[in-house]
């Protein structure tokens, strides 16, 4: 048995190097602005293969050019999500970086334009993120109360209040002042200030507070852009390598497009951003999701217009051909050897996506080594579980691999088939009939479908979102035709064998 690690290989394998051959050249050419590459793919695609191929392509470059000399930076979301804000995380990173290319190379000058950007990070962005404004209410009611007895100039109640209420009563209308006897033109002139001041503080507060903000992120991407080009123009270029997006928050994972566009565009950096486009989507929709329960999952703006405005450049992961996932399943080195069928049928149910081959096959291997282990201490096993037998005999292998590969997309539905035939003659029945309907009229089976789950318990209704268990339910081998070979799959292991009907119904 081969465990097969869930890293990314060392050497990239399916030709993911002429990939990154290919795209050094685009990301390293000098552009404008900042040159955003966005590796896109699912989870578990390969993204972070790719990526640290194309830094292995680009980190050796100054060798064979003196004149241009990379510094690569790595960023990993993950590490941050929990800690502080995502935008501020990279900034530090690609500081702290350039920091030590600084203190290495001797940049006085740098070092100081540094310290400035850190130090200038946190003073004009700390209240932006201590939350909501809090409203003191005393003093707002009482300031309220005193302008509105002002503003209609009933000196007889003011006075009364002051009067009755003592020390409150003189905080909340004022003392009499010596120059009241001043006339009813003082009097307007200071209702006029106290009410000015307090209809216009709040406004005034958040407007101002706005300005500085847009202010200091001006301020703060001029002086990276001066910073970025002093170093540019050292024969040097920025490489800025972001993994891991797809384990954050999606609405999180915008913040990095936003950062670089608003903190970190300048000319002779390059950043290469590995994540998911459904990320982007679910981000967009919790940020700017439509109003309503008509609008329910779904963005005022559109995922690949923001796409297109925010990355330079798009590559989506190429797919795996179903040769290289055969040869992802004969990684695992089992100990017995998998018919076509059988590996098909492994391709067919998890696709060509090298992280869930690599983790069912892991399973896989453990259940089989159990049944060596067993088998070496005397326990009964049944044949056809160590060894192939033939092809028109191997049904049983083939019924076991699908029921580990129900389980690895649902094990508690899994489960509950396995154990009540009836009903998992009933919901191989639904899925058939919505699989097959697809092809005439999709709408009216997606109908039919939901009609028929609404009518089971909550767990198989669920399966109206979850179309791939359907699918992969259908698949031959279909396990509704013989009971007792099913009863003989499931519980092999630690199984009651008095308990196998003998009747095939």
């Amino acid at each position: 048995m081969n465990f097969l690690e869930d890293v990314p290989e060392a050497k990239p394998r399916f030709d993911f190097d002429l990939v990154a051959e290919a795209l050094v050249p685009v990301i390293a050419q000098p552009r404008q602005g900042a040159t955003i590459l966005g590796l896109h793919g699912d989870w578990g695609t390969g993204k972070t293969t790719l990526m640290n191929a194309l830094r292995d392509m680009v980190a050796p470059a100054q060798a064979a050019d003196e004149k241009t000399k990379f510094i690569c930076i790595d960023f990993n979301a993950w590490k941050y999500q929990d800690r502080e804000a995502l935008w501020r995380a990279l900034i530090l990173t690609v500081i702290g970086r350039l920091r030590d290319e600084a203190e290495k190379n001797n940049w006085d000058s740098e070092k100081k334009e540094i310290s400035e950007l850190e130090a200038s990070l946190y003073r004009a962005f700390e209240v932006k993120e201590t939350g909501p404004w809090k409203v003191n209410w005393r003093v707002l009611i009482t300031e309220i109360l005193r302008a509105a007895l002002a503003v209609i100039h009933l000196d007889f109640v003011a006075d009364a209040i002051r009067e009755s209420a003592g020390w409150f009563g003189r905080l909340l209308v004022g003392s009499k002042k010596s120059d009241d006897k001043g006339g009813k033109d003082s009097k307007e002139k200071d209702s006029a200030i106290d009410v000015k001041e307090l209809t216009g503080i709040l406004e005034r507060t958040e407007i101002t507070r706005h300005v500085d903000q847009v202010q200091s992120i001006e301020q703060f991407l001029k002086n990276f852009q001066g910073l970025v080009k002093k170093i540019t123009d050292k024969g040097m270029r920025l490489f800025i390598f972001v993994d891991d997006l797809d384990r954050c928050l999606p609405e999180d994972a915008l913040q990095i497009f936003e950062a670089i566009k608003l903190f970190l565009d300048a000319p002779g950096c390059a950043y290469v951003v590995a994540l998911d486009r459904d990320v982007i989507r679910k981000g967009l929709t919790v940020r700017y999701g439509r109003p309503g329960e008509y609008g329910k999952g779904q963005s005022l703006i559109d995922p690949d217009q923001y796409i297109e405005k925010t990355i330079s450049l798009s590559f989506d992961l190429p797919r795996l051909a179903q040769s290289d996932v055969f040869a992802l399943i004969e990684d695992a080195k089992l100990g017995r050897t998998l018919s076509d069928k059988q590996r098909l049928l492994i391709y067919k149910a998890l696709g060509p996506n090298p992280r869930r081959i690599k983790r069912f096959m892991n399973g896989l291997a453990v259940q089989l080594n159990l049944a060596a282990v067993a088998k070496a201490k005397g326990r009964p096993v049944p044949d056809w579980l160590l060894q192939p037998q033939k092809e028109n005999e191997d049904y049983l292998f083939d019924g076991f691999i699908k029921v580990l590969l129900l389980s690895y997309q649902n094990p508690s539905l899994a489960g509950l088939l396995v154990k009540d035939f009836s009903m998992l003659n009933r919901i191989y029945g639904i899925a058939s009939a919505y699989i097959e309907g697809l092809s005439q009229d999709a709408g009216a089976a997606r109908s039919i479908l939901v009609k028929r789950l609404d009518a089971e318990t909550p767990m198989i209704s669920a399966l109206r979102d979850n179309e791939e268990f359907l699918r992969l339910l259908v698949l031959e081998p279909t396990l509704t035709n013989k009971s007792a070979t099913l009863e003989e799959i499931a519980s092999w292991f630690r199984g009651d064998k008095a308990a196998v009907a003998p009747s095939e119904s």
